[in-house]
């Protein structure tokens, strides 16, 4: 009986809905990765400075994701994610137009506070939403995977054939931002 009820328990509309609007938070962290190396040396930046880039960011996230503990005492889970997605869409947004510029080392402190932040709720996020289902949260992380990579190759397609990289840039940025503002008021109008 209860095999039965998982899958049902999985897919409903509130479940799926919430789901999929994380997906989008997920496809930034991809378009990042995808675009970084083709900006940076797009903008005439050496190779070392691609990785010196992807590393610092790595590094400054990991004091920020220390701190989101003291932060989830005081804001909501979902807040913190759509924050970290606005903070994380402003930092992807930005790249290309200051790529050749000092100014792209500035980037790396909203991109690690927004990375921080959406690297590591959406996976508490998920498994709240089916706590009584032990395991429920692996599957759904699944799904917003498969829903993000949906909206990577589409901002990647659409944003190559008509402008350029800042373009895909800023079809993800738009569509996670939308996702946000939708999981919001989900959250809010929750019974």
């Amino acid at each position: 009986m209860a095999c039965r009820s998982a899958p049902r328990e999985l897919s409903a509309l509130p479940v799926m809905a919430r789901v999929l609007l994380l997906g989008p938070a997920s496809s930034i962290v991809a378009l990042y990765m995808t675009l970084l190396g083709l900006v940076l040396e797009g903008a005439g930046r050496p190779a070392g400075d691609v990785a010196l880039y992807a590393a610092g960011l790595a590094g400054l996230e990991v004091p920020f994701m220390l701190m989101l503990p003291r932060v989830l005492a005081r804001v909501s889970q979902t807040r913190v994610i759509a924050a970290g997605t606005a903070l994380y869409c402003c930092h992807l947004a930005l790249l290309a137009p200051v790529a050749a510029t000092p100014f792209v080392w500035l980037l790396l402190l909203p991109g690690a506070m927004g990375g921080a932040a959406i690297l590591t709720q959406p996976i508490a996020y998920l498994q709240e939403l089916l706590a009584d289902r032990p395991g429920a949260g692996a599957s759904l992380m699944a799904l917003q995977k498969i829903a993000g990579d949906g909206v990577t190759v589409l901002c990647f397609v659409l944003g190559t054939a008509l402008a350029g990289y800042w373009l895909v840039a800023l079809f993800g940025a738009f569509i996670a931002l939308l996702s946000m503002g939708a999981l919001l008021t989900l959250e809010r109008h929750k019974p």
